[in-house]
Formats: C-alpha cells, structure tokens, sequence
C-alpha cells in the first residue's frame, strides 16, 4: 500500500477521499469543502491517503503540534472494511511517530461505538477521564461531547488543556 499525502482541494484523488470522508462521518465530526480547502492551508494538518493499484482504501487526517498529534479522522473505504486495514494505517502510524497520540471518539454506548472503542483499545489507547467537548465544525451548533483516548497512558491535566486549546484555537478556528 502506498501513501499520497493531498495538500488541496485539485488533488486527482481529491474527489474519492471526499466521498469516503462523507460516507464515513455524520454531519456534526466533518466540515464542508470550504472548510476542507482552509483546513489545508493550516501547517499542522496533514491527510495521508493510503492506497493500493491506484484505487483508495483509506485515510488519516491528522494535526502535529510540538508536544502531542491529533488523529482527527481515520476512515477505511467501504470495498476496504473489515480487513484489517485501519488497524495496519493505524499500527505503521503509531510505530513512526514518538510524540503521544491523540484520538476522540463517541461515548461508548451503543453497539457500534464500543466496537469502535475496543478497536482503539487493541492497538493500545486508552480512555481520559477529561470531561471533553469538541467545538462544533458548524457555526451556531453545540459542542459535542466525546470521549478523548490516548495511546499507552492517560495524559496530564496540562496535556489535555493543551490539546483543547489548540483543537478551538487552531483546528476549528476558521470555522468561526
């Protein structure tokens, strides 16, 4: 599998990356294109777009800052699912990078959500205990509530002031 990192909108593979990041989030976790195109123009994003005989079978949108990454958005196309696909992006992610890793999920409480959190645990996170709200990616809708996961061990009060910090202040800044 090989990885194409897109850095804008008019990227050939754009298109197929949209439509699995449409088909893979509801409404209320993802921006619109004008918010995508913005996003791009931020220098601690990054999407990777993994991909195998010129067809996708995933992605990994993520924020790097000095003291921690952010997993904002990993998503396996719907031919991809359940092969074990997002457990091997996520597992070569994991090896080549030594800052703590970041994630958020919904609160596990339904069948589908403690799936998604047993997947995460597997590879190593584990569950904060910081009450956590992502600001809204729409303008004039509320903070959702999530649950924050860190791989290894659970991160400082500091660490977690931090990350919020930069989730309002830089990732969903030019949302307002």
């Amino acid at each position: 599998m090989d990885i194409v990192r897109l850095t804008d909108i008019t990227h050939p593979l754009f298109s197929a990356f949209w439509e699995i990041y449409n088909d893979n989030f509801p409404k209320t976790e993802k921006r619109n294109l004008k918010q995508q195109e913005e996003t791009f123009i931020k220098k601690e994003y990054a999407l990777d777009i993994y991909r195998e005989n010129d067809v996708i079978k995933g992605f990994l949108a993520y924020w790097s800052f000095p003291e921690f990454i952010f997993v904002e958005h990993l998503a396996i196309s719907k031919e991809g699912q359940g092969k074990g696909l997002g457990k091997t992006i996520l597992q070569n992610f994991i090896k080549n990078n030594t800052l703590p890793i970041i994630l958020e999920i919904e609160h596990p409480v339904d069948e589908t959500s403690i799936r998604r959190l047993n997947f995460y645990e597997r590879l190593g996170f584990v569950k904060n205990h910081h009450l956590h709200f992502q600001p809204p990616f729409i303008k004039g809708d509320a903070p959702l509530g999530l649950t924050v996961l860190s791989l290894e061990k659970p991160f400082s009060a500091m660490l977690y002031a931090s990350f919020a910090r930069k989730q309002k202040e830089v990732i969903m800044n030019h949302q307002y």
